[in-house]
């Protein structure tokens, strides 16, 4: 039996992973002390905590299982919940870094401060809020009295836990789970609502994977929890289907701080995440603001004034660069300095703190913010491409983006130059035939002929038909349909592997076309986001 009872009040997904990470801490390892989660309904956005309870291992009670159970404390990140029914000590836990935001509540006039509890609830119950830097503790007290006495400065587990996944080996095995390779990340956060970047520039999801360089660049998404629990998940994917099918790379909710570590730069609005970039040192542009929303003197709006702004009517890559080569690794710790308390002076306090409130003691001391989880991103196959291949003698330069994050209107009249490369596990049969380009990359022993002709694309208007032949190495048809190599066969080979299989064919397209290239045998020079490859063409037939 337990020598004491923890009631956690789970009202949200935002609310459950945050109160879920901060007593992972404070009662890690702890035998003696057990957590009971309970319900707290009546949110819009409630929807997943019961998946997320399940893959967790974690049982959820209703109010009504929970009425005649006895506890010590209760705990909550979400100052909505219902504590009315609750005696004893409540302790208060933010859901965001800070109270930088003002928001609306049911049953309350105008709009309040995110993250205070109803004022009636402080003064008939034993309430402690718990806040992350003195600064929010003296904007509480001016805001609202009744917090005077009620407040403790505990700093952030979440930050804590940012600063213990920023070393190299982690950064590396998270970009190793995201599939990022050498490429730069790109993660663009949102938090939710009609002035996210979601809810304002939805499609800049698709301008990010149509404007840059699939070779070089890879586009990643992390939304704030409400996004996914308002109409579910699968709502979500649904809107995001374009994009998926583009290769974006969708962050689930419980695996933002490993994302937001491997990215290069980061795209977000006036969500907490931003904030929590700038405190990383990451390069952050902003893409929309709610400068209504935020309150004013805060860290938030200071980040607003400062950070430099997304231009929607302007090219992205080079706002992109721009953003990497101005980060400022100094003001990143001048952020910090203003919205979270020393390690020493704030986290530390978290297990002193609850200890205290259930009159009882610690059985380590030593306790420490452990990095991130790996991530488990939710990715789809990307199976057609628009390669540009350009021959510059004595070099081929190519670059690629996903077809999917172009327009939709497929005609071969459209797409002469860049080409259409599209692998036959397309599932759009209009992109598929209407391919220059057609490519099996999955194992298969036969002959080239056998492939086209039992799987029926013998004729369907493609200039070259590739089959993997090894990691490195293709066999290309020629169409019987091209004027100078009319049915021709190619075996190609790459030297270094820089190009993935479904591209290398494409190095053939320019030189068939070179009037200054009187064979296509023999090794070219084809250079990849500034990286060079050789590639030799042997004609086997």
């Amino acid at each position: 039996m337990a020598d004491r009872t923890v009631v956690v009040l789970v009202r949200t997904l935002t609310s459950a992973l945050r109160v879920h990470e901060l007593l992972s801490f404070v009662f890690g390892g702890e035998h003696r002390i057990r957590l009971v989660y309970v319900f707290d309904d009546g949110s819009a956005f409630s929807g997943w905590l019961g998946e997320w309870s399940s893959r967790q291992g974690r049982y959820v009670l209703t109010r009504a299982q929970a009425r005649h159970l006895r506890y010590h404390l209760v705990v909550s990140a979400s100052e909505n919940a219902d504590f009315r029914r609750w005696r004893g000590p409540i302790i208060v836990v933010p859901h965001g870094l800070g109270n930088h935001k003002w928001v609306r509540r049911a049953g309350r006039r105008g709009k309040v401060l995110s993250g205070l509890p109803n004022p009636k609830i402080l003064r008939k119950r034993r309430v402690t809020v718990l806040v992350t830097h003195p600064d929010q503790e003296k904007l509480l007290h001016r805001l609202c009295p009744d917090t005077i006495g009620r407040t403790v400065v505990v700093g952030d587990t979440s930050y804590a836990a940012l600063l213990a996944s920023n070393e190299a080996r982690h950064i590396d095995r998270y970009r190793r789970c995201l599939g990022t390779g050498d490429r730069t990340l790109i993660m663009v956060m949102s938090t939710w609502g009609h002035d996210s970047v979601l809810g304002t520039v939805f499609g800049l999801l698709t301008r990010l994977l149509a404007e840059l360089p699939m070779g070089e660049y890879q586009i990643g998404l992390a939304a704030h929890c409400n996004v996914w629990t308002r109409d579910g998940a699968d709502e979500l994917l649904r809107k995001l289907q374009d994009a998926m099918n583009a290769g974006l790379v969708l962050i689930r909710p419980e695996d933002w701080q490993a994302a937001m570590v491997a990215a290069d730069v980061v795209i977000s609005d006036h969500g907490s995440l931003a904030l929590y970039a700038a405190m990383a040192g990451k390069p952050l542009l902003l893409a929309s603001f709610s400068d209504s929303e935020v309150v004013k003197d805060t860290p938030m709006d200071k980040l607003g004034c400062t950070a430099p702004r997304l231009n929607h009517d302007e090219p992205l890559p080079p706002q992109v660069e721009a953003a990497i080569a101005k980060a400022d690794p100094i003001h990143a710790e001048h952020i910090a300095r203003t919205v979270v308390a020393p390690f020493d002076l704030g986290v530390q306090m978290l297990r002193t703190l609850f200890y205290k409130v259930l009159n009882f003691f610690p059985l380590r001391s030593d306790k420490h913010i452990v990095a991130a989880p790996d991530p488990r991103p939710i990715v789809c196959d990307v199976h057609s491409y628009r390669v540009t291949a350009e021959y510059l003698a004595p070099r081929v330069v190519i670059s690629w983006t996903p077809w999917a994050a172009h327009e939709r209107d497929i005609t071969r009249e459209q797409v002469p130059e860049p080409f259409l490369v599209s692998d036959e596990r397309e599932r759009d049969m209009r992109v598929f035939n209407n391919a220059s380009v057609i490519v099996r990359g999955d194992p298969y022993d036969g002959t080239l002929d056998g492939w086209l002709e039992g799987a029926g694309h013998k004729g369907n208007g493609y200039t070259l038909a590739a089959l993997a032949r090894g990691p490195f190495r293709c066999e290309v048809q020629v169409s019987d349909t091209d004027i100078r190599h009319p049915g021709q066969r190619f075996e190609l080979t790459s030297a270094k592997g820089i190009l993935p299989f479904g591209i290398l064919p494409v190095v053939m397209l320019p030189l068939m076309k070179a009037d200054d290239v009187p064979t296509l045998e023999g090794t070219h020079l084809v250079v990849v986001n500034g990286k060079e490859d050789v590639v030799d063409i042997r004609r086997v037939r």
